[in-house]
Order: C-alpha cells, then structure tokens, then sequence
C-alpha cells in the first residue's frame, strides 16, 4: 500500500508489481481482468491504480501429466563402453492406452545410484533427469523409443525408476 494509506490501497497512478507463482503442475498462462495491465502475458507484470478498485486474475494451465499408467516400456540393445565408463540403452515407450497422449513425451528416471550420472539428457525435473522423447503426440498404439546414456562411477551398477509425462516439464 502507499504510504499513509490504509493496508491494501494506493494513491491513484500508483504502479504496482504482480508475480504469480504456480504451484506443480500447473504453469502460468495469462493475466485478466484489468485493462490497467501493462502486459497480460508477462509474468512478473504491473498494474496502474487508477480506479479504486482494480480485478486482476492470474491464469494458470496444466503443465504436464504423469502418463505412465497409459503407456507400457521396454529397455533394449544396452552397450557398456568401459573406456568411457558410459552405458547406453533404448527405452521404447508404447501408448497402451485408447486415447492420443499429447507431447512432448518425456522419460524421467528416479532414484539413480550415487555415482551414476546422465550423460545424454535433455534436462532435469525435480533434481532427476529427464529425455524427450518426442515433441509431438503419442497415438494409441504408437511407440517412440529414446536414448539413454549414463555414466558410471568404478564399481557402481545401478537401477531406476522410470516415469513418463506429457508435457513441458517445469
């Protein structure tokens, strides 16, 4: 609020800062409301007060969708090259379900062995790595496969926890 003004009001023309914070996993989509707005897609945004009373609503969309009940995979084809210590693996993710699952498709592996780390990924998500396996939908049916490589610390094995999401991953 201005100073000297009771909590939550401002003296006219006062510009104020709006952030929107969404919480997983959902991302921001838009602000309405308010023609005062100086951006509607941007986030963090202002507002000008200019009527005493200013509506302002933060829009937010579903960013992605743990899809792994809906699909079925299978691991093939794994190199162990031990010069580089690095091991390499197919991950064929088939849509089991009777619905299109919208893309991008991406596989994220949990629980990695200390010593083992990703070589080839996209990203990570919640401190895991993460591949895309493609941009564009899965059909019923349809299958898309992704390489995996992982390096691997002397003496260290590991195993994973696979999760598939459709999506753009925060």
């Amino acid at each position: 609020n201005s100073a000297g003004m009771p909590a939550g009001h401002y003296v006219p023309g006062t510009v104020v800062t709006l952030t929107a914070t969404p919480v997983a996993p959902y991302s921001f989509s838009s602000w309405s409301g308010s023609a005062d707005l100086s951006s509607t897609s941007a986030n963090p945004t202002t507002i000008t007060m200019n009527s005493a009373t200013e509506s302002v609503t933060a829009n937010f969309v579903v960013a992605y969708t743990n899809v792994t009940s809906s699909v079925s995979l299978s691991y093939t084809g794994f190199t162990y090259n031990r010069f580089s210590k690095q091991g390499t693996e197919v991950v064929t993710i088939k849509n089991t379900s009777g619905a299109t699952i919208s893309g991008p498709i991406q596989l994220v592996l949990s629980g990695l062995a200390a010593g083992v780390t990703a070589v080839n990924n996209t990203g990570t998500f919640n401190g895991n790595p993460y591949w895309t396996a493609t941009a564009g939908s899965l059909a019923p049916g349809a299958s898309v496969q992704v390489s995996v490589t992982l390096a691997y610390a002397s003496g260290s094995n590991t195993s994973a926890t696979s999760t598939v999401y459709s999506g753009n991953l925060q």
